[in-house]
């Protein structure tokens, strides 16, 4: 019995230990609260609805349990997590420290500081309505709804806005005055912006014909050519070709005439100077022919500029026919003995000058202009007088004709009717002698050159001297001793060897042609003798100076650059000297009678030289008894003559006058031949 009772007391014991132990596991105390932690903030300033990353732990997930404020004032949650919120900064917030405040625990973070915008720069503070201005600075934000931009309180068209910079227009309607940024309510001040307004300075050219192109210069004029626009005359528009801020390119079109120049920028009117309308001649047709052949010249506002007045056509200053006018075009003939050269207009007094027309002479006559033929000494009229051996010939500006008649010993003047009288010495009755007309005496001159002055120069040949002669036929020496010899000094103290020629350039230095000694001499303004070029030895060497070589040189002459040139008798040759003193060839070759060009052609023994103004060189061959000439593009051709004593007998010495015309002395003749070219 005692045993089972024992039994049943260890049963309920188990079974008490079982259910007190199950009681325990059933009533566990509650766990404690997670504890909110907030340790960062991102961005930690920035101005209002900046958006802000709180960072920390335990936040939840449910938006209604959580709030933020920034300084007392309620911040916009826009998402949260357990380890994050995401906040915009209240707009009426301030600075100060973020609380996060968690199903009603609240925990402070740091401090969020609200930034205001600045403006520190604003670029460029002038121009033209429509500049593109920047405006620099901080906390401009980038929402461009929350930015304004005044100038002068006209709102300006905002085109961009960043964190940092903003960049408006500056208004068409504005005036200068200060300018303003807003920025979501803040107004920020800035400087003065200056409007600042086209200008014109000029355009050049300020003259032309049509199809000139005019630069015009200024400022501010852009380059929107839908913009801008360019008037001559006011009327007349003008096609823009290009354009940039500061210059504008036009062209003059064909309906134009002389008027003020104007632009219009942008509405803004800006005055000019006037440009000048010139005529234009632009070609001709055909470039070359003979006399009588119809030119046409082609051109530009030709009726436009003469209006009533008269125009008038030159073809190498001679005056040409007028047939026909249009504002394009003028037709003319071309005159007799016109000569090659340029072809200018002349219109009001202006001259127009267009390219050169070559004349081609169709027509050459060879004449006796003074002289019977028969050897002789007589004054008269024409072929009534007689000269005695003429062998050297020049011409004056008035047209008289002075000829050396060598072996009467005397200067005969011709008139250009061709009156021949006696101007200096006495017939058959050589001397050395100075003095007036009868009183003077010479001993076989043989060249004669005019001096600025409108005296002459003539080379006493047996007297080896250099006498000055006047118009009106006073004879003094010049220069010389009369001994025969070649030496230098002062022009009165130098000596002369076997002369035959006489040259002067434009600044009045006179070459003489040594004939015997091979060389030329030269004596300077300053009446100095010096050896110019070649020496006492004979040869056809080219150089500079002395060091080239001549070969009993004849005559001399000199064009308007002051180039000589020279008839070296003995190598049957054309030579050159530059006003350096450089010797060259220009033409001959051989001993012979042939045309073509210079480096071909043949010479017998070439004496007298002239050069007309086209630059032509006319030359005396005298023993081929012929009239040769070398054109400027270096042809040589034969214009009269034919190798026989027919025509020439010996010729020797050549001048030109003002209308083209040669004059050559027929020395065995005992003539004076003219040789007209049409």
């Amino acid at each position: 019995m005692k045993t089972i009772s024992k039994i049943i007391l260890l049963s309920v014991l188990t079974a008490f230990l079982f259910f007190a132990c199950s009681k325990d596991e059933d009533e566990q105390e509650p766990q404690p609260i997670p504890k909110t932690t907030l340790s960062s903030i991102s961005p930690n300033q920035g101005i209002k609805e900046t958006a802000v990353t709180i960072s920390g732990i335990n936040f939840g997930t449910d938006k209604t349990k959580v709030k933020v404020l920034f300084n007392t004032t309620e911040a916009v949650i826009q998402s949260v997590t357990n380890t994050q919120i995401k906040v915009l900064t209240p707009i009426n917030g301030s600075t100060g420290a973020i609380k996060v405040s968690v199903d009603g625990v609240s925990v402070s973070g740091p401090i969020f500081t609200y930034l205001q915008p600045t403006l520190s720069s604003v670029d460029p503070e002038s121009g033209p309505k429509a500049t593109q201005v920047t405006f620099t600075g901080s906390t401009f934000g980038t929402d461009a709804s929350k930015v304004q931009v005044f100038f002068n309180d006209i709102e300006a068209v905002v085109e961009s806005v960043t964190d940092t910079q903003v960049v408006a227009l500056a208004p068409d309607n504005a005036t200068s005055g200060v300018v303003k940024l807003i920025v979501d309510g803040t107004e920020l001040t800035g400087p003065e912006f200056t409007f600042l307004t086209p200008t014109l300075v000029g355009f050049t050219p300020e003259s032309g014909p049509v199809g000139t192109e005019v630069t015009i210069t200024g400022s501010l004029f852009g380059t929107d050519t839908t913009k801008v626009q360019v008037f001559l005359d006011e009327e007349l528009e003008l096609e823009i070709k290009s354009i940039s801020d500061t210059e504008i390119k036009v062209d003059i079109p064909n309906e134009s005439i002389s008027g003020i120049i104007s632009i219009i920028v942008d509405g803004t009117e800006l005055i000019g100077n006037e440009f000048v309308l010139e005529a234009a001649i632009t070609g001709i047709e055909p470039e070359s022919g003979i006399k009588g052949t119809e030119v046409t010249i082609n051109g530009s506002s030709f009726i436009t500029l003469a209006g009533m007045d008269r125009i008038a056509v030159f073809i190498n200053d001679k005056e040409a026919q007028i047939t026909s006018v249009l504002d394009d075009e003028i037709k003319v003939i071309v005159p007799a003995k016109a000569f090659s050269g340029n072809v200018k207009v002349i219109i009001k007094d202006d001259e127009y000058v267009g390219p050169v027309f070559n004349y081609i002479v169709s027509e050459i006559e060879v004449s006796t202009f003074a002289g019977s033929g028969s050897i002789g000494f007589s004054d008269g009229l024409g072929t009534a007088a007689q000269f005695r051996s003429p062998i050297a010939i020049a011409i004056d500006d008035l047209s008289n004709i002075y000829v050396a008649d060598r072996d009467n010993y005397v200067l005969r003047k011709i008139t250009p009717v061709g009156e021949v009288s006696t101007l200096a010495g006495v017939g058959r009755q050589f001397g050395d002698i100075d003095g007036t007309g009868a009183e003077a005496r010479f001993n076989a001159v043989n060249a004669i050159a005019f001096t600025k002055s409108g005296d002459m120069l003539v080379c006493d040949a047996n007297n080896h001297k250099i006498k000055k002669v006047t118009t009106g036929g006073v004879v003094t020496t010049f220069a010389g001793t009369g001994i025969n010899g070649s030496s230098n000094g002062p022009a009165l103290s130098a000596t002369f060897k076997g002369i035959s020629g006489i040259a002067i350039d434009s600044k009045g230095n006179a070459y003489i042609v040594e004939r015997n000694a091979h060389a030329i001499r030269k004596i300077s303004t300053s009446g100095e003798v010096s050896l110019y070029a070649g020496d006492s030895q004979p040869g056809t060497t080219n150089g500079n100076g002395t060091a080239a070589r001549f070969n009993f040189p004849q005559g001399i002459a000199v064009d308007a650059a002051d180039n000589l040139y020279v008839t070296d008798g003995g190598t049957h040759l054309i030579r050159k000297i530059t006003p350096n003193a450089d010797v060259s060839t220009i033409a001959g070759s051989i001993k012979g009678f042939t045309d073509g060009q210079s480096t071909t052609a043949q010479f017998n023994f070439p004496t007298g030289i002239v050069v007309d103004k086209q630059g032509d060189i006319y030359i005396v061959d005298k023993n081929n008894h012929s009239i040769r000439k070398l054109s400027s593009d270096g042809n040589v051709t034969t214009i009269a003559g034919d190798g026989t004593t027919t025509d020439f007998n010996f010729p020797n010495g050549i001048t030109i006058d003002a209308l083209g015309d040669l004059y050559v002395t027929d020395q065995l003749k005992h003539r004076i031949r003219k040789i007209t070219q049409e």
